[in-house]
């Protein structure tokens, strides 16, 4: 078993097997005051059941933020931030990704003693409901410790009741006063909450696409969103992820 030392967020803990993972669920749950179950369902689902969001009209709204100015956007342009662009950025790897290999790794979803959910990582694979139909995990932080109760149509899991691949993975025990994702701060409404993720550490340039050496394109025509020349999005009444 790793030695993981202090217990102090920021931490990463970086793990070699699911017992690993088990393990540091066990110690962050005690230290945080939680619980972890893991879910097997669809993204369509657990919007349903946990999230309730429009997902096409938050992807049209994106569209129209990112292209408010010119059909054309290049990601190395002065002024642009990493907010201006992370959204489109993470579709369309994300859609690439989904497309050539599906959903490899768990979403990891927390719901807060508010009674409110918040995914990360995660939150942008729950748009993508409309496009991948099949089952996915969930690594679920149960902070309000009723969620058995409130749900009891779901099946909880535990950690030592299944398992999955976790290379590649680790556990981030962070707090919102250092910041990091809306999907967390704001269904959390608390400045000092420790919270865990687990996350496969992505490329600094998924979160800041200003960052990519060449520039990517992001270029919107006739209803249609392509970025570096490839389609990702298209119009039809609706915006959706294009299957072709």
């Amino acid at each position: 078993m790793i030695d993981y030392g202090d217990i102090v967020p920021p931490k990463r803990f970086d793990l070699e097997t699911y017992e690993d993972f088990i393990y540091v669920s066990n110690i962050l749950d005690e230290y945080i005051g939680c619980n972890t179950y893991i879910i097997e369902t669809t993204l369509e689902q657990l919007n349903k059941e946990f999230f309730k969001k429009n997902y096409k009209t938050e992807i049209e709204d994106i569209i129209i933020e990112l292209f408010s100015k010119s059909n054309q956007v290049v990601s190395n342009h002065p002024g642009l931030t990493h907010r201006d662009l992370e959204k489109i950025n993470s579709f369309d790897v994300l859609y690439h990704s989904i497309k050539q290999n599906g959903i490899k790794y768990p979403l990891s979803i927390n719901y807060f003693q508010t009674g409110l959910w918040g995914a990360h990582p995660g939150n942008t694979r729950l748009m993508f409901e409309g496009f991948y139909k099949e089952k996915v995990l969930a690594v679920i932080g149960d902070y309000k410790g009723t969620i058995q109760q409130d749900y009891p149509n779901i099946k909880f899991m535990k950690p030592n009741e299944t398992s999955f691949d976790v290379s590649e993975l680790h556990v981030v025990l962070n707090n919102t006063k250092f910041g990091g994702p809306n999907s967390i701060s704001r269904p959390a409404q608390n400045k000092k909450l420790n919270y865990k993720e687990l996350t496969d550490g992505p490329e600094k340039t998924l979160a800041d696409p200003t960052l990519y050496n060449p520039p990517r394109t992001y270029r919107l025509n006739n209803n249609k969103v392509y970025v570096d020349d490839k389609l990702i999005l298209i119009k039809d009444n609706i915006w959706r992820f294009s299957n072709d």
